[in-house]
């Protein structure tokens, strides 16, 4: 409110402090408190207050010792909660009370790691992963579309247009990495004049110079 800046960071000497210092993603909520994911769980910080409040994990996946990388968070029109995490969806009980997460159940075809949500007009709940994309639609049901092998093509992001038809978005350097110059050689087309004009013109001469002759488009 007054306009100087605050720092949260982790500290294993005091308590009520962030997780993690490296910061992922963070969430807004509408009643004023703030959700903040890191690379080891998920804290809250009441609105008013720099108070960080860790929220608590299922039990059996913390003492699974699996990773919990907080990657995405999204608030939905009903005041739902949903974390997108490298060991799956979780959802938060809105009620009052100490926040608790609870485990999503995805289909098998979707993979655990999740890295992109987005609540649409409809009110659909996309859910972008390692492997591809999984639609929860407003019953619950749940539809998987996947179109990788767990981590080769993970979803970076998910957009909605005017139209209320849902895109995403992988990376170049994904599908380099995943040996598939096709995909890579009709990716870069598609962001060639936007690297040109930052000024990232040394990046896309290395992506060109990866990809064999015959998948090259001679525009560029």
């Amino acid at each position: 409110r007054s306009g100087e800046l605050t720092r949260l960071r982790h500290s294993t000497t005091q308590p009520n402090t962030l997780s993690d210092n490296s910061v992922f993603t963070i969430l807004h909520l509408h009643d004023g408190d703030k959700l903040i994911g890191t690379a080891t769980g998920l804290d809250r910080v009441p609105g008013g207050s720099f108070e960080v409040m860790r929220v608590a994990l299922p039990a059996e996946l913390a003492s699974a010792g699996q990773p919990l990388r907080v990657r995405t968070l999204v608030e939905t029109a009903d005041g739902m909660v949903w974390v997108g995490t490298d060991a799956g969806l979780f959802w938060l009980d809105p009620g009052p009370g100490e926040t608790v997460a609870h485990q999503e159940v995805l289909p098998a075809e979707s993979g655990l790691a999740v890295t992109r949500l987005l609540t649409t007009s409809d009110g659909s709940l996309w859910i972008g992963s390692q492997r591809g994309l999984t639609r929860r639609w407003p019953s619950g049901r749940l539809s998987a579309y996947r179109f990788a092998a767990e981590g080769r093509w993970p979803v970076r992001a998910l957009i909605e247009d005017t139209a209320g038809r849902v895109s995403m978005v992988i990376e170049v350097n994904d599908a380099l990495a995943a040996g598939d110059a096709p995909v890579a050689a009709r990716l870069i087309p598609r962001v060639w004049r936007q690297l040109v004009a930052s000024g990232e013109r040394e990046r896309l001469l290395r992506w060109v110079e990866l990809l064999p002759q015959p998948v090259l488009d001679p525009r560029l």
